[in-house]
């Protein structure tokens, strides 16, 4: 995805998958759009990054955020308005006025379910009134979410469920059925091809595809441990507590070491307190 948007020369695949975004939400396409933190192989050195974005502005100024998501949960959204507000305030430096900040239209690609209770794969959040959505406060805040998972193959396609498709399905399925008739996607699978193709390219991403099984990885062992250390505790609490009732009761304090599993020392110490 990097590699596609981010890549100077690709500007084209870049403002066509925008102009699709925004078309697919009501709002009218941009004439042009220039990439801001080109894509570089040397920026991943170790290809530890879950989260991969494209800088781009268009003909009017407005910036345009497209984060690539493949892992995440339900704190995404938090992590989404961040950035959104730093590229926000980014635009302005110190004496600057108000006036010369421009919106910021967040675009973000997830490989997993954000939204759960909503069924479609494309939603779009704006500010607006709370008993009046078609009374917006400002156009400076646009978030879009396109989450792959919930895009369903089709045998026919809007413009954006073409992009949808690519993007879930590019070096798994044929991709006849998109780029036919389509010269915009026909060279989004080209450049795939020349990904593939390219030793530097494939070492980058085989690192991305191996750190994130690690990560993956890690999170499920960090909750198994994290269980296991809740039921320790909680026995241990509970061992406590039943030695605190039998030295309110004045048994013998072998007899509740024996009981509880508890040493004489630790029985001590809970007599005192």
């Amino acid at each position: 995805m990097k590699y596609l948007f981010g890549s100077e020369g690709n500007e084209e695949l870049l403002l066509d998958f925008i102009n699709d975004v925004l078309v697919d939400s009501g709002f009218n396409e941009i004439a042009k759009v220039e990439i801001k933190n080109p894509f570089n192989h040397h920026d991943f050195p170790t290809a530890k990054q879950t989260i991969l974005d494209v800088k781009a502005e268009d003909e009017v100024g407005r910036k345009i955020q497209i984060e690539i998501q493949s892992t995440g949960q339900e704190s995404h959204k938090h992590r989404v308005l961040y950035y959104w507000a730093k590229v926000y305030s980014d635009q302005l430096n110190k004496g600057d006025q108000y006036d010369k900040l421009r919106p910021v239209i967040s675009i973000n690609v997830l490989n997993f379910d954000l939204l759960k209770s909503y069924p479609e794969f494309h939603s779009l959040f704006k500010l607006t009134k709370s008993n009046d959505p078609e009374l917006v406060l400002t156009d400076h805040l646009y978030i879009h979410f396109l989450e792959l998972p919930k895009y369903l193959e089709q045998q026919k396609f809007t413009p954006l469920e073409k992009w949808m498709y690519y993007l879930k399905f590019e070096g798994e399925r044929d991709m006849k059925i998109v780029i036919q008739d389509d010269p915009i996607i026909a060279k989004a699978h080209e450049k795939y091809v020349e990904f593939t193709q390219d030793k530097r390219m494939r070492e980058i991403y085989e690192g991305q595809i191996e750190y994130e099984r690690r990560y993956l990885s890690d999170i499920e062992e960090a909750k198994i441990e994290a269980e296991i250390k809740g039921k320790i505790e909680g026995k241990i609490e509970g061992k406590m507590e039943t030695a605190k009732e039998m030295l309110a009761e004045g048994s013998d304090k072998d007899f509740i070491s024996r009981v509880t599993g508890l040493s004489l020392e630790e029985i001590e110490k809970l007599a005192k307190e």
